[in-house]
């Protein structure tokens, strides 16, 4: 027990340090990579759990990167609204369904976003129906990523949406902030919470915040297109084998 212990916690280290680099240099993509990656070790609610609080620590930064506009606030407003009340849905699915089909639902949600990144055309949402567009998305979203800790359909509808990318980076920032929290409520609800678990996220906390500062300090010198395309190899990998893995049991 003690050697698993140890593989859970190295392991989970790596996979949140790469995760949180990721997200100081693209403003996304922690929960996307070290959700399935910490699952590999374990299983999908120790995955959820333990990188809720590193999440959440780096997001208090992201959003209050720049002062607040109110047109960006009401904007927000409905989805953040929506998908508080899905996350309650997901992630009674996160406590009740087998590992094998968390797994599975997890593998498939990250590697429809992979493929999603690769196709030629985008996405353009009509600010006239923003406000109904918000409130779907965000209620998916609440649904998916409470079962599974990706909120895929948020970052998409940002980048349909046109937004600059302070906005885009405040915007991110804040949704999963309040997602983030609302999980760790919905979670304990749950009783998905355990000592050990609270343990092993305060030091992961730490890692995840040293990645993101090396994340924002050095992403002007890194070619953002070769390393979206290292990203997208290691996603579509983790995202094989929990599918895989969900099928062999």
């Amino acid at each position: 027990m003690e050697a698993m212990t140890d593989v859970l916690f190295w392991g989970s280290a790596g996979a949140v340090f790469v995760a949180s680099f990721l997200k100081g240099t693209l403003a996304i993509g922690f929960p996307l990579v070290a959700t399935p990656l910490i699952a590999l070790l374990s299983d999908v609610p120790t995955a959820v759990v333990i990188t809720l609080v590193p999440n959440i620590s780096m997001d208090i930064f992201q959003s209050f990167s720049r002062p607040w506009r109110r047109e960006d606030i009401h904007r927000l407003l409905p989805l953040i609204l929506a998908g508080v009340a899905g996350i309650q849905v997901g992630t009674k699915l996160l406590a009740t369904l087998s590992g094998p089909t968390l797994r599975l639902w997890l593998g498939l949600v990250v590697l429809a976003f992979a493929v999603s990144q690769l196709l030629p055309w985008k996405l353009s949402v009509p600010r006239s129906n923003l406000t109904l567009w918000s409130a779907t998305v965000g209620a998916v979203s609440g649904v998916v990523g409470g079962m599974t800790n990706v909120f895929t359909p948020v970052v998409i509808l940002f980048y349909a949406v046109g937004m600059d990318k302070a906005t885009f980076v405040q915007s991110v920032g804040a949704t999963f902030l309040v997602f983030k929290m609302t999980q760790v409520v919905t979670t304990y609800h749950f009783a998905l919470w355990t000592p050990a678990l609270a343990t092993l996220a305060l030091p992961l906390t730490g890692i995840a915040l040293l990645g993101f500062w090396c994340g924002r300090h050095i992403h002007t010198r890194l070619p953002e297109r070769a390393f979206r395309r290292g990203v997208l190899l290691a996603i579509s990998v983790a995202g094989v084998g929990l599918v895989l893995r969900s099928l062999g049991q």
